[in-house]
């Protein structure tokens, strides 16, 4: 990542943090337990369905490759199939019309 990227997301997360703390300023003491319980929850919420978005593409990612590599049967067949073409295009006469 560019060193410009990683400056701005630091701002971005240091100003998340900075609007968490005024929030928590204007709601009474006694709800500040209830939203810090809430955010750690959502916080491990959306770290596991980043995880499992993670391993879904890993997952995705694997099929792919595997379906992109010619299995050796493949291979074979298309040998066999240039040779049955070259067959059928030797009993081909040659017709002058004229």
């Amino acid at each position: 990542m560019k060193k410009t990227s990683i400056q701005a997301i630091e701002k971005i997360i240091q100003a998340k943090q900075l609007e968490n703390e005024a929030l928590m300023m204007l709601v009474p003491e006694r709800y500040r337990k209830h939203l810090n319980v809430i955010s750690r929850e959502m916080t491990a919420l959306l770290i596991e369905a980043i995880e499992d978005i993670g391993e879904r593409c890993e997952e995705h990612l694997s099929e792919y490759e595997k379906a992109e590599e010619p299995s050796a049967d493949m291979r074979g067949n298309e040998t066999e199939r240039e040779d049955a073409s070259d067959s059928e295009a030797k009993k081909v006469r040659k017709v002058d019309i004229g």
